[in-house]
């Protein structure tokens, strides 16, 4: 596991996070790709949360698919 993934893993989206990233693993992505596209991802949820002033939601992350 790459050092990155790691550090998301301890986030508060871990679970949302390690989910997106196989979702975009099984789609084709490269490992890099998609460490990448993970590490992107809260850069835009925080930016929606100072924008619009609302709390973190890890649901609206990536919908872990039931």
């Amino acid at each position: 596991m790459p050092v990155n993934r790691r550090l998301i893993d301890r986030g508060q989206a871990a679970p949302h996070a390690e989910a997106h990233f196989q979702h975009l693993v099984d789609n084709g992505k490269k490992s890099l790709q998609a460490d990448c596209t993970v590490m992107r991802k809260p850069l835009h949820a925080v930016h929606g949360m100072l924008k619009h002033d609302k709390p973190f939601d890890k649901a609206r992350f990536y919908a872990i698919p039931t």
